[in-house]
């Protein structure tokens, strides 16, 4: 996995997206960065490694600069990225995850293989999400596997399978939502929760993963 936001670029502020594009004043700066992740991805692809690559997440929020300028900067802005990493750089491993949060923002099928949703509904709250997960299934023409990319509680599974929101996966973030100190918090979900999603026979582990090479 590999959830690129891009927030290391200072430099790129103000009007980050009309700077970035090809003729602005920060596109080889912009570059650069891409240098960096097609390093990285042309090295795992040598060893036949795929990368789950989540950029430019949470887009209609507003709190990013990728964001700020309206779905139809945004739109471009993913199309530029994905021509460069798969075209300019032949980044052929990397399996793009849009997470968008819109239909509106979504830049088209061609260009996006799983959607994903960012979901923090708040203590002990374990609904599956089902009204998102629906959305989110149909942002392109296409269905695409779809998956909790981030998450607060964990939901309840048998909840899930019940009203078939079968979200592909699920990440719940790190800190207060999964430790105090070095012990592990219950503040948003709670043991038995975690453990019967662990324990069901719908959850696919790491220790039941197939072995594909």
């Amino acid at each position: 996995f590999y959830n690129c936001d891009f927030n290391e670029a200072k430099d790129l502020s103000g009007d980050s997206l009309k700077k970035i594009l090809p003729g602005g004043e920060k596109n080889e700066v912009f570059k650069a960065y891409l240098d960096t992740i097609a390093f990285y991805a042309n090295a795992l692809e040598k060893e036949n490694i795929p990368v789950i690559f989540r950029p430019f997440h949470e887009d209609t929020g507003g709190w990013f600069w990728w964001g700020a300028k309206g779905s139809d900067a945004y739109k471009k802005l993913w199309k530029y990225l994905y021509k460069e990493l798969t075209n300019t750089y032949g980044c052929n491993n990397l399996i793009w995850v849009y997470n968008g949060q819109s239909a509106d923002w979504y830049p088209g099928d061609e260009y996006v293989d799983i959607v994903g949703e960012d979901i923090y509904p708040g203590n002990h709250v374990y609904d599956p999400q089902v009204s998102r997960f629906r959305q989110a299934i149909n942002y392109g023409s296409k269905t695409k596997i779809t998956a909790l990319t981030e998450n607060g509680c964990i939901f309840d599974i048998d909840s899930a399978v019940s009203i078939n929101a079968l979200w592909s996966w699920f990440m719940t973030w790190g800190g207060e939502f999964t430790v105090n100190g070095s012990n592990y918090s219950e503040k948003y979900t709670e043991k038995s929760v975690i453990k019967k999603m662990y324990a069901s026979k719908y959850s696919l582990t790491l220790g039941s993963l197939p072995k594909i090479y």
